[in-house]
């Protein structure tokens, strides 16, 4: 169309002033086949609408993936797309002499990565981030980036080495079931949602074979093995054992048919996810045998009934609760598959033991009701954590290669999305928390190729101000004080009840002084000022006992809220719940001067606002402090080391060395790792693996939720993934514009665009630049005869044929602002 343009004769006699009109008419006012542009910073003008635009016209023509920059933007199409993924569209980019001047898509990404290994150039160790938020399909594409890496880095030079990588390529893949079955669940968005994160290293040897692999996780999501929110499953493998077990199996695990299980939700649904033979053959070609497996399904049978045991308020503070008569048979079939002695187990369940004084003087006191179904919880917790860390262990061992043989790798990250729900706490703190450093490390590394980019166009620049994430960082882990280290500050004070009073050492931050606290009712006068030498060791070796069994000095209830420096706390945290106030509190006032802190003054419930680089994030406080202590009750370790199970032995060794450290004498205790301290050294170790390599991105996003008005709930489909159940032909091509921004900027694309766009964001070459505006010469107006030259005499030189306030009318009208709200029109 504009070749047809600029080749109209510059005669008058042939143009007149109503065709140039309509040509002006036509490109200015005419959509460009946004459709057929593959980078979203080569739209013009470079703005949020006219890349939403872009993204919605390739959707609905079937083009799920288009490049941002450094970044591949992947649409998940909610259908079946065979034709996308096969062997032979794989050999395809493996062969192309240029896959950059293919289409884009994932086995572009995945080629060049493997052609960067075997270019040699520095740094020659690769990585591709996935990210997205939950049913984007970033699960499918780290899959499907896998096989890739199997076809093509599959290159032996005899029948048996063909034979030995195949095997290994086999167990790769096979990797990828057994850890979506014990680590991934149904959720209100997603059938198949990693609820952990995972970064699986393949590595090749100097040949660019792949000859192994290593994977890592991060924080997995264990508490939802034991609670389970409103219309979402616990993890697949708990379904599968259940619908997929033989007659004999049910038998012998205590699976009877239509058996109800409170850990089970939703039983009744029927997802791909639940294909119990498929686990099983992965397992199988991952080295673990049927005896193990068959060990391992009895475990998690055992869990399922563990989570049927109910007791009953004893109404007595020093009763222990009982069972109640429905959860017996429960009870005794939990201690019959995990192999543990039924009166050990029920009283580590009903009874707390405490270590006090100097002496280590053992107190039992009986636990509440609730204390009793916490502890139950943490004992299904721990051995479900444990099993997963094993495997974990058990696939490395069976996929690894020997570190003398791989000399290069490249990386799979499949870390969780940008979370924000109506209820958050500290799994989407840490989640939202690996976001911002991995958008940090991002924006580093595109303005870097910008940089490199500019250079070698010899362009003269300076570059622009971006919107950096530093300050939201600083507030969660900076230092001295941060949200970081106020939530591992809390958890170290034993709030006391307000009709109790006791003594508490108030543990601050590592480089603070450590002062005394004492709290008392109202109506008592604090009897003692201790200092912080041997009087507080006495005050606190005197009034332990008493402490532990609930009462202090003068007959006044107590309760022990913490102990000096040499004994050990561990007993004590657990069941201590601190004041969801308290944090609120400390966090509002040590850190008020940091602009990503907000404030909603309106909430009833303790909670505070961090101003995230994809929007702000309330994060309730009620209950924080306790998920990161993550307390494990030493009695329940002790008991599981007391099972005969083949498994738990495994899981749960039997330690010489653990008495003495449980026990530390003096000021040798080490403090107890919470789980944000943990989270924190493993982003970092992975941070410094990343910044070894030369990253790329892929950022998977949903066109559409099922979390949409009634049309859109009865046009959607049930599981927004790669391969659903069932699926009518228009109801894949719901694109919900407002939820896709929002997407864009939870991953950081917005920001690449407003990088792209405060730079050069008109980015046409020299060529394609004539042909387009060449046009735009005809709207000058004549000059005077004089002003032209011998040779232009015979020629016709167009006169002025439109208005200027016509041409700046249409201008105005392509140019003009789009407001946020005209994005879902």
């Amino acid at each position: 169309m504009l070749q047809q343009v600029n080749g109209h004769s510059s005669s008058p006699d042939t143009h007149g002033k109503k065709p140039l009109r309509e040509d002006l008419q036509e490109f200015l006012g005419r959509e460009a086949p946004l459709h057929l542009l593959d980078d979203l910073t080569k739209v013009n003008p470079v703005t949020l609408e006219t890349v939403l635009r872009c993204l919605q016209a390739r959707y609905m023509a079937d083009t799920f993936y288009t490049n941002a920059g450094c970044t591949l933007v992947a649409l998940n199409p909610f259908k079946p797309v065979p034709q996308l993924y096969s062997p032979e569209l794989m050999s395809e980019y493996h062969t192309a002499p240029q896959p950059q001047k293919l289409k884009p898509h994932i086995f572009s990404v995945g080629e060049q990565t493997y052609r960067n290994v075997k270019s040699l150039i520095e740094p020659v160790n690769q990585s591709i981030v996935v990210s997205g938020e939950s049913g984007a399909g970033k699960t499918w594409t780290s899959r499907c980036l896998m096989k890739f890496y199997a076809v093509v880095a599959a290159s032996p030079t005899s029948w048996e080495s063909h034979k030995i990588a195949e095997r290994i390529e086999q167990r790769i893949l096979n990797s990828n079931p057994v850890m979506e079955a014990f680590g991934n669940a149904c959720t209100l968005r997603n059938n198949n949602s990693s609820r952990f994160g995972k970064f699986i290293q393949l590595q090749l040897n100097r040949a660019q074979q792949m000859i192994g692999a290593a994977v890592q996780t991060y924080l997995l999501e264990k508490t939802r093995v034991a609670c389970q929110a409103s219309r979402e499953r616990n993890f697949h493998i708990f379904y599968q054992i259940c619908k997929g077990a033989s007659a004999d199996e049910r038998l012998q695990w205590h699976l009877p048919e239509g058996a109800a299980f409170s850990w089970l939700p939703n039983p009744e649904r029927t997802l791909e996810e639940d294909c119990f033979e498929v686990t099983r053959e992965a397992m199988l070609h991952l080295g673990i045998n049927p005896p193990t497996q068959n060990n391992i399904f009895k475990v998690l049978a055992g869990l399922l009934h563990l989570g049927n045991i109910q007791f009953a308020d004893s109404g007595d503070e020093a009763q222990p609760c009982q069972l109640m008569d429905d959860a017996k048979c429960s009870f005794r079939t939990s201690a019959s598959l995990l192999w543990l002695p039924e009166d050990p187990l029920l009283e580590a369940l009903q009874i707390r033991t405490i270590r006090a004084g100097r002496q280590q003087q053992v107190f039992r006191k009986p636990c509440s009701q609730a204390e009793c179904d916490t502890r139950r919880d943490c004992l299904a917790k721990l051995v479900y954590a444990r099993l997963f860390d094993w495997l974990v262990s058990v696939i490395n061992s069976s996929i690894c290669a020997d570190p003398n043989y791989w000399t290069t790798f490249i990386g799979l990250l499949d870390v969780y999305g940008f979370e924000s729900f109506p209820n958050n706490s500290l799994e989407q703190l840490c989640i939202n928390y690996a976001n911002e450093k991995l958008q940090q490390h991002f924006v580093a590394h595109y303005l870097k190729a910008q940089q490199e980019e500019y250079a070698v166009e010899g362009l003269e620049w300076s570059f622009v101000n971006y919107q950096d994430n530093q300050t939201c960082l600083d507030l969660i882990e900076g230092s001295p004080i941060s949200i970081c280290s106020l939530i591992n500050e809390v958890g170290r004070v034993r709030p006391c009840a307000e009709h109790k009073w006791g003594f508490g050492l108030f543990w601050g931050l590592e480089d603070y002084p450590v002062p005394l606290l004492l709290h008392l009712p109202n109506g008592f006068a604090n009897p003692y000022t201790p200092s912080l030498s041997g009087s507080l060791s006495r005050l606190c070796d005197n009034s332990a006992a008493m402490g532990a069994m609930g009462w202090g000095l003068r007959g006044v209830p107590l309760t022990f809220v913490a102990d000096c420096p040499s004994r050990p706390t561990q007993e004590c945290r657990l069941n201590r719940p601190s004041s969801a106030g308290q944090l609120q509190t400390r966090i509002e006032r040590a850190l008020a001067g940091s602009p990503c802190l907000g404030h909603n003054k309106l909430s009833r419930e303790p909670s505070f606002t961090v101003v995230h680089y994809a929007g702000p994030v309330r994060y309730h406080t009620a209950g924080l402090v306790e998920k990161n202590k993550d307390p494990v009750p030493p009695e329940l370790t002790r008991l599981l080391q007391q099972s005969q199970d083949p498994l738990l032995k495994v899981l749960f060794p039997a330690d010489p060395e653990e008495k003495s450290q449980e026990e530390p004498s003096g000021q040798s205790r080490v403090p107890v790792l919470t789980v944000v301290s943990k989270f924190k050294a493993s982003l970092e170790q992975l941070l410094q693996v990343l910044h070894g390599t030369t990253p790329h991105y892929i950022r998977c996003i949903k066109p559409n939720s099922q979390g949409q008005a009634q049309t859109f709930l009865r046009e959607e489909v049930i599981h927004p993934g790669p391969k659903p159940l069932c699926r009518e032909p228009r109801k894949a091509l719901a694109f919900l514009r407002e939820e896709v921004l929002s997407q864009l900027e939870a991953c950081g694309l917005v920001e690449t665009i407003h990088i792209s766009a405060a730079g050069f964001p008109i980015r046409v070459s020299h060529q394609n630049f004539v042909e387009r505006y060449g046009l735009l010469r005809r709207l000058h107006p004549r000059t005077s005869p004089a002003t032209h030259s011998p040779s232009d005499v015979g020629h016709s030189v167009p006169g002025p044929l439109v208005d200027s306030a016509a041409v700046s009318h249409l201008w105005r009208l392509l140019w003009q602002p789009v407001s946020r709200e005209a994005l879902g029109s």
